[in-house]
């Protein structure tokens, strides 16, 4: 199949607007998941929190009996 030039440049326009878009839409991914705590990702710091909680709860239950 021939393009003209009219659709190769059309198509070379979504190209590089796509790409464009990723990338801002991975650099807003990073921010959401890092506040300053490096490149954790949500699941682990969820996964530390919950670590964390369980703890806290293990321990109240200990100091009651």
């Amino acid at each position: 199949m021939l393009l003209t030039g009219h659709e190769k440049g059309r198509q070379d326009k979504t190209r590089r607007s796509r790409a464009k878009r990723t990338n801002t839409e991975h650099a807003k991914a990073q921010h959401r998941q890092c506040h300053g705590l490096g490149h954790r990702t949500c699941t682990e710091m969820v996964a530390k929190y919950s670590c964390l909680s369980g703890s806290k709860h293990q321990n109240n239950v200990k100091q009651e009996e």
